[in-house]
Formats: C-alpha cells, structure tokens, sequence
C-alpha cells in the first residue's frame, strides 16, 4: 500500500486517539475538581519557553493551603504569555491531600484539552471512515464491471498532466483514451483514475480496455493493471 493510501487509515487512527484523549483528560479532570477545594494563589514567576519555533509560557504560582503550608507549582507548557503580571491573584484548585498537584481555577486550562480532543477527534474518524468506504465502494464497483460488464478496446488519446490537484506537492496524470461504444455505436472518450506518475512510456501501441456497464453505459472503468506500480 502506497503512502497516500495510507492517509485514510492515519485519519481514523488519529481521530480515535483524540477522542480516547478526550475521554482520559475529561475523566481527569472531572476527577481532580470532585476532590479539590477552591484557593488563592499568586503569579511568582513566568517562564518563557521555545516549542515548534514558538514562545510558551510556564506560570510560576504560589499558594498557602488551608493549613498554612506555602506551595508552589507551574502550569503546563503552553499557558498564555500574555493577560498576567507577576504579582497578579490567580484563583486555584488544589487537592487537600496532594497540593502540589494544584491547578489554575481557569475554564481552559482545566477543560481545553478534553474540548479540543472531543472536537477534532470525531472529525477526522469521520473524514476517515467516509474515505474508506469510499474506496471499499469503488473496488466493489470494479469488480462488478469487470466481471458482467462488456469489454471494449479502447486507443490512447492524450496523458494529461492535472495541474490543478495536488497532493504532496506532485500533480497526478490521467490517461484518456476514445472508443465505440458497444450500444449506441458512437465514438466517445473515457477517463482513467489518477496516476502518480507518467505512464505513457508503457501506452506506446497498445490498445486500453475500458468495461462498460451493460444496463448503464455511463458507468464504466478503464483496466490499467497491465502498467507497473511506479515507474521502472
């Protein structure tokens, strides 16, 4: 299986992965709230980091519990840099029995990542679930055609390069040939799949056979498994 066809398969996988993120954040999350009690904090300190050539904050607060114990922690890496000062308040949650594990009491902070996961994560399982039905559709389609459908020889006509597709940064081709129809006994074109490369090396004075559906001449599919998986 080529690179491109296994993108379908990277959708659903990522997206399942997201939306079982979402559920473990979530659960997390709503975990730590039933158990925390509300604080009052104070940004000591904001730590500038570099991530994927971008700047990241780190907030550096410090809190008393309610016994008196002071405590400091840091956010995660990517907390806003801009919006705080040092010196600011910051409301907090923290776990009595744990209040090292305190947390900033912010909507985002404590709930982003289950939203963000629970967002995307059903999107892509269904761009990849679309896709590959898809594709399971068209090969049944195939088969079909090829197997009560009515055969005809087709000649080349022209290898067109379509400029105006891309995908990893490559045009794909396509191969149009003409034939007679076997029913109304008129002359017409037919189109081929895309190709990722130029396969008129292997078209040079050959006949193209393109099955046609016998109830719906509309329907049909041109037979290029005689051309070589990727150029020799």
């Amino acid at each position: 299986m080529t690179v491109r066809g296994l993108f379908k398969y990277f959708f659903v996988v990522f997206g399942f992965a997201a939306i079982v993120m979402a559920v473990v954040l979530y659960l997390d999350t709503a975990s730590f709230v039933k158990e925390a009690v509300s604080g009052q904090g104070v940004l000591e300190n904001v730590r500038e980091r570099r991530m994927d050539e971008k700047t990241v904050c780190e907030w550096v607060v410090r809190f008393r519990t309610e016994d008196g114990r002071p405590i400091e922690f840091s956010t995660r890496a990517g907390t806003r840099c801009a919006g705080a000062r040092i010196g600011d308040a910051m409301p907090i949650l923290y776990p009595p029995a744990r209040p090292a594990e305190a947390r900033v009491d912010d909507f985002f902070a404590l709930w982003g990542g289950s939203i963000i996961g629970g967002l995307i994560g059903p999107v892509f399982l269904l761009i990849g679930g679309i896709w590959i039905a898809a594709g399971r559709r068209k090969r049944r389609r195939v088969a079909v055609l090829k197997r009560e459908g009515r055969r005809i020889e087709t000649e080349l006509e022209r290898v067109e390069h379509v400029t105006s597709m891309k995908m990893q940064y490559r045009h794909p081709y396509r191969v149009v040939t003409r034939g007679r129809d076997p029913l109304s006994g008129d002359s017409r074109r037919f189109l081929s799949d895309y190709l990722w490369y130029d396969p008129s090396p292997y078209l040079q004075d050959v006949s193209v056979p393109v099955f046609i559906g016998r109830d719906d001449p509309r329907r049909y599919h041109m037979d290029l498994s005689f051309l070589p998986r990727s150029p020799k």
